[in-house]
């Protein structure tokens, strides 16, 4: 039957989840020599011996010491409930509505199925009976809301599906059983032949685990006498009617990864195959995401169709789901090989990206479209932000080359006149008209009105003047003149074709100065919005075009200050100017 749907609600609180990795040793047995030893919390290391030959596919040397960082590690020591107590996070996620995912992975007789299923008394209740009672916990803390709980055990041998809870597939040999099938529909996964079962209880649940584990295929081994010859896929479907979530929870006991040539001389070969070729198929699915994550390069094949395994796992391997893994170890030295192994595998695991993991709704179509394009705004909104503050770094990062270079004008400026000589000193005797003013510290508001060459570091102007258009004149290359005249200059950048340009404006030809101005926004400006606030405007006295100066300080509250001061400058540099006109009569 079909997988329950998987609407994911984008209006959901996505959450960051990066695949949790656990390592698990397994008590040492009597006599042994141990080679996998727990350093701490997060890190195991691995003896192996100096003579031991490399196998082909071996990605460091045998001999010496391996130490491999996961994060968390548990040693021979902890119990059930302290192994659960980490992977709970996912469980606890599928009560919210997020789809979870634990898969235990080991050499055979390293404790995989010990870990997930358990051992005969209560207190060494595995990963699925504990999950399955955190469960029912939830659904009866939230009565009188309807908490529907169901559960599929699918068998993957021979990479075949199976349902391990249909009558049908009873007997003792497998090619009898009635084979399920892994289908995709428009992206979403549908399990042809695999029934899902409602459990009304915590007891109906566990009936259907027992039921299932007492026909998966296991096998005697030299490392087992009862080896998990199959991969056993128990997964629960939880459903919160009130909340209106519905999200699923894999619980996978991998069958036992082994060296063929090296563990399997005397097994089924055939079985030793296939399980090893599927569990090469899950490998090559996590080497591909660990270099890259389908959410951000969906282009990028991930080859999940390569075994049935994968298919099924899809959505649960950098997909919206929560994955953790528990890697399973036996510490004695006659199995520091495979430890090896298992431990590559789980360091791999945890280089795959993080993901977001969403909460999954059961709406209807309608439902889901609005939810959608609420998403999609969302987005959109998000990555304008983030746009809008790209482009405010790039104006401030502008603010400060101007600046920087403004700066190294006037060193070269006084450099040359300390080189000059006596010739520097005549040179500065004369009109000022020739050169830019040198730097001088803005006034204080208690002093006259500040000269126009005090405010020449302090900000960009552009002025509109006549035909001359727009001009944008960097810091120290507007000034006003002994002679009463606004003079600016600017120095041509080569990329838009403009060279220097420079002019002036006669203050005794204006009547007045105004706060304000007709100016469209300068590219260049890092403040926002419009930006007649930041502008002033020379008013003619006959017929002549207005002159209008616009000034961007790197922000609007800088601007208007800077504005300002100008406005206090050449009102009183006009009024001064007219009354020399008046004076010599040229008025």
């Amino acid at each position: 039957m079909a997988a329950p749907p998987d609407p994911v609600s984008p209006g959901s609180a996505a959450q960051t989840w990066k695949l949790l990795t656990v390592a698990r040793i397994k008590p040492l047995q009597e006599g042994a020599t141990a080679s996998v030893i727990k350093a701490d919390d997060s890190s195991v290391v691995v003896h192996r011996d100096p003579t031991e030959v490399a196998d082909d596919d071996e990605e460091d040397a045998p001999g010496g010491t391996a130490a491999f960082a996961l994060d968390k590690v548990c040693g021979p020591e902890a119990p059930q409930e302290e192994v659960y107590g980490l992977l709970k996070p996912v469980v606890t996620g599928a009560t919210k509505g997020r789809n979870g995912c634990v898969f235990a992975y080991g050499q055979t007789g390293s404790g995989k199925t010990h870990t997930v299923v358990g051992g005969d008394s209560f207190r060494e209740r595995g990963l699925v009976p504990r999950a399955i009672s955190q469960i029912f916990r939830y659904a009866s803390k939230r009565q009188p809301a309807k908490v529907s709980v169901s559960a599929t055990f699918a068998q993957v041998y021979d990479d075949v599906l199976y349902d391990l809870l249909d009558p049908r597939n009873s007997g003792e040999n497998v090619d009898d059983w009635v084979k399920a099938r892994v289908l995709e529909d428009n992206g979403s996964l549908k399990f042809d032949g695999l029934a899902e079962y409602e459990a009304a209880s915590e007891a109906d649940a566990l009936r259907l685990l027992w039921l299932g584990s007492e026909r998966r295929k296991t096998g005697r081994t030299k490392a087992n006498d009862l080896s998990s010859r199959s991969h056993a896929v128990f997964t629960l479907y939880v459903f919160d009617e009130e909340a209106r979530t519905r999200a699923k929870l894999h619980l996978v006991d991998l069958a036992g990864s082994e060296r063929f040539s090296y563990r399997t001389k005397d097994v089924a070969s055939f079985e030793s195959r296939n399980i090893n070729l599927s569990l090469h198929h899950l490998e090559h699915v996590v080497r591909t995401l660990c270099e890259t994550s389908p959410a951000l390069s969906p282009r990028k094949h991930v080859p999940y169709r390569n075994s049935v395994l994968t298919s099924m796992l899809r959505d649960s391997l950098g997909g919206n789901c929560r994955t953790a893994l528990v890697a399973t170890l036996a510490a004695d030295a006659e199995h520091a090989r495979e430890s090896a192994a298992t431990l590559r595998f789980a360091r791999r695991c945890g280089a795959v990206k993080a993901v977001a993991v969403q909460r999954n709704l059961d709406l209807d179509p309608g439902e889901q479209l609005v939810a959608r394009l609420r998403e999609e705004n969302r987005t959109l909104r998000a990555a304008l932000r983030e746009a809008d503050g790209a482009l405010t770094k790039a104006a401030d990062d502008a603010d400060r080359a101007l600046r920087r270079a403004a700066a190294a004008e006037a060193k070269a400026r006084d450099l040359q006149q300390a080189l000059d000589g006596p010739r520097g000193h005549r040179a500065a005797s004369t009109s000022d008209s020739d050169a830019p003013p040198p730097r001088a510290s803005a006034p204080s508001p208690s002093q006259p009105p500040p000269n126009p060459r005090d405010l020449l570091s302090r900000g960009a102007v552009v002025l509109k003047h006549g035909r001359t258009g727009l001009q944008s004149v960097q810091p120290r290359f507007a000034w006003v003149s002994a002679e009463r005249v606004l003079r600016w200059r600017r120095l041509g950048d080569g990329g838009d074709g403009d060279g220097d340009a420079s002019g002036s404006a006669r203050l005794a030809d204006y009547a007045d100065v105004e706060a304000g101005g007709d100016v469209r926004r300068s590219r260049r400006s890092s403040m926002g919005g419009a930006l007649d606030s930041c502008a002033l405007t020379l008013i003619p006295a006959g017929e002549d075009r207005p002159l209008t100066l616009q000034f961007d300080a790197g922000s609007a509250a800088a601007s208007t200050a800077l504005r300002d001061d100008w406005l206090a400058a050449l009102r009183a540099a006009v009024a001064a100017a007219q009354a020399d006109d008046a004076a010599s009569g040229t008025v």
